[in-house]
């Protein structure tokens, strides 16, 4: 550190540079990066990717990371290139035709599928144990930060309980999470045994840091470059992104998936404005109704719940500049064959999923061959769709049928009377 000059005496400073190195030379090999083979473009799309998480400092940051590498080791970071600048300090004048601020991207309904199927089916402990952290922020709403900055979690019947530290409050408040998945029967058991396995959670902290290819974790807990490096990774290798494209996500869009399906709900009057207040626990007019839910959480949970059942439909919400498109009200919520649980804190028991029968186990017809074609019931809608096992999607991948060992709420995989066809399933192949 000798060969840095920075023009400070602060030793909390200087301690912080080779923090500073670390995390840029994670975040390289996160995004495939071949340190020996830099290019302009390389630094650019690491410097791009900085910006991208919203801190009004990660433009100047990014810079002092690239004079630092230089003077330390002699190579050429291209910190003076102009491309490189011109990435670090984007739109930096206010002009009238400069384009406004973006909110973070919300994820895709391919990454929300992805990262849950990804809580059974990565391949390192440490890749399921992320999918699910990520998967814990989309059903709380969460900030990467507050999700992180969780204890005291547990199982009911119904929900995942907790206790969180939320922005610009002073104690713990508690939150709620439906264990009933967009995709998937029940997200929670099977990840909190994956961090059972890893001695996860910690007694104020979820996760700890994973490296750059998330099959180990470092001795400390993770802070937000950690997690946003470990969402670029799980979507490129769940969600179907690339380089390129995944710099545009951050942790914060997963706070954004049930607030927008939320939203359009409410503009067809299938929820109400005051219960999507509880999702992020904002509050409108007096503090009393948001003090009197954190001490039940039933309003939040049957938000999250209405949303999730809606979206298990086949409903999706709109794309920018579209009317969404009409939801069927979930009148009635069944029940999802579950886990038996236990009302302890995960300190003081391990969570334990029964073995059980998956539709892998049926997916082959008698012979041992091909994956079966099977004819499933919408019986909200009385449509007939395809699905093709062991995929709980239909072929037109608008309806989330389940299998049939465990089925949708709304799915039949019995006939039961007329239905009409699918015009996209039936005209698959």
């Amino acid at each position: 550190m000798d060969v840095y000059v920075a023009g400070s005496t602060s030793a909390q400073r200087v301690a912080a540079r080779p923090r500073l190195l670390e995390n840029m030379f994670l975040d390289l090999q996160a995004l495939q990066i071949n340190v020996k083979r830099l290019t302009e473009w390389d630094i650019a799309l690491w410097v791009r990717s900085r910006v991208n998480c919203g801190a009004i400092t990660a433009g100047s940051t990014a810079k002092t990371a690239l004079v630092l590498a230089e003077r330390c080791t002699d190579e050429n970071f291209y910190a003076n290139s102009a491309l490189v600048k011109a990435q670090a300090t984007p739109a930096h004048e206010a002009r009238a035709s400069a384009d406004p601020p973006k909110p973070a991207a919300p994820l895709k309904w391919a990454h929300v599928e992805g990262l849950e199927s990804a809580i059974l089916y990565g391949e390192t402990a440490h890749q399921r144990a992320m999918a699910g952290f990520f998967t814990f922020l989309v059903h709380t709403s969460h900030r990467a930060k507050n999700g992180q900055r969780s204890r005291k979690i547990r199982l009911t019947d119904d929900a995942m309980l907790g206790e969180s530290l939320l922005k610009g409050r002073p104690t713990w408040t508690k939150r709620a999470a439906s264990r009933r998945g967009l995709t998937m029967n029940d997200w929670a058991a099977p990840w909190l045994e994956e961090l059972a396995k890893c001695n996860l959670p910690g007694p104020d902290f979820i996760i700890l840091a994973p490296n750059a290819t998330l099959d180990a974790w470092l001795p400390r807990p993770a802070e937000y470059r950690d997690i946003s490096r470990a969402l670029h990774m799980l979507l490129m290798l769940y969600g179907g992104e690339n380089p390129e494209s995944v710099i545009e996500y951050t942790p914060h869009g997963c706070r954004h998936v049930m607030v927008t399906a939320g939203t359009q709900l409410v503009s067809q009057g299938i929820l109400k404005n005051s219960s999507l207040e509880t999702l992020g626990h904002w509050e409108k007019g007096s503090k009393m109704p948001g003090l009197y839910n954190s001490a039940s959480c039933v309003t939040e949970l049957q938000t999250r719940s209405v949303i999730a059942e809606t979206l298990r439909t086949g409903w999706r919400p709109s794309a920018d500049g579209s009317l969404p498109a009409p939801a069927t009200p979930v009148m009635e919520r069944t029940m999802m064959p579950r886990t038996p649980s236990v009302n302890t804190e995960l300190e003081k028991t391990d969570v334990k999923v029964a073995a059980t029968a998956t539709s892998l186990d049926t997916a082959v017809d008698d012979q041992g061959g091909a994956p079966k074609t099977l004819v499933v019931i919408n019986t909200q809608r009385k449509m007939a769709h395809k699905v093709t096992l062991p995929s709980r999607v239909s072929l037109c991948q608008w309806y989330t049928c389940g299998s049939p060992d465990q089925p949708a709420p709304n799915a039949s995989f019995a006939p039961v009377g007329s239905a009409r066809r699918c015009n996209r399933c039936f005209g698959c192949n």
